[in-house]
């Protein structure tokens, strides 16, 4: 597998392909690509890592601010607005992050540099790949 770059092996068995899925769906939805292979001769020679690996580190979310409006708060804020007014608002809370497209892949970039210069076992790559 060697020159291969920014690519993550998983083994999916049967009782395993939900959680697998699961794994791999909680990317930064800037274009990655999923692309699942079960013939035996191509993954019998990759072993997945401990679960462990797929929990974020404690205290991670002291890091950042998060939004705290829940979606009963959003539904009784936008409860008067017009059917556009609150697709706007959804649209606003859902894409907002991506009206500043300088930002798209920031952290993938950080993660990288962290990776580079610090190692992967570092606490800065371990907390940039948990975000």
């Amino acid at each position: 597998m060697i020159g291969l770059e920014e690519v993550i092996a998983l083994l999916c068995v049967v009782d395993a392909c939900l959680l697998t899925t699961l794994f791999t769906s909680l990317g930064d939805y800037d274009g990655d690509t999923l692309i699942a292979l079960w013939k035996a001769a191509i993954v019998k020679m990759f072993h997945n890592a401990d679960a462990k690996y797929s929990l974020e580190p404690l205290g991670l979310d002291s890091a950042f601010q998060r939004d705290q409006e829940k979606a009963v708060d959003f539904i009784k804020r936008t409860q008067f607005a017009t059917e556009v007014e609150r697709c706007h608002a959804m649209q606003k809370y859902l894409l907002g992050a991506l009206c500043d497209t300088s930002l798209v892949g920031k952290y993938s970039t950080m993660h990288d540099n962290a990776i580079y210069e610090y190692g992967y076992s570092s606490w800065r790559a371990t907390k940039l790949n948990a975000k």
